[in-house]
């Protein structure tokens, strides 16, 4: 896996390319949801929200790892043979975003 997320961008020309948030939008996405709102209590929302804050820079950082990613990581799409080794299918929705990104639908 990790050579796949190490691919830079430029050697995956061809394949689309979401056209994904900033990545320090994600948190809000996730903050502004109403039922993880509920999940994980005021408390923790507001100290989630005060980290992403004092680390904006940071996170703003991430946006500069764009790689070739899957888009669809999840077990299912992972085969297992006799000696362990991990083989990942079902390539089709594969394209160039952020590293961190394991599903092409994670803000919707």
């Amino acid at each position: 896996m990790l050579i796949i997320h190490n691919t830079p961008k430029e050697k995956t020309i061809g394949l689309a390319e979401f056209d994904m948030p900033p990545f320090a939008m994600w948190y809000q996405y996730f903050l502004d949801n109403p039922t993880v709102r509920m999940r994980i209590g005021e408390e923790i929302h507001g100290r989630i929200k005060r980290l992403v804050l004092e680390k904006q820079k940071l996170i703003s950082e991430i946006d500069s790892f764009k790689s070739f990613i899957h888009c669809d990581f999840r077990p299912a799409n992972m085969l297992v043979d006799e000696h362990r080794k991990v083989f990942f299918v079902d390539w089709e929705a594969a394209c160039t975003g952020h590293s961190f990104m394991r599903r092409a639908n994670i803000y919707k």
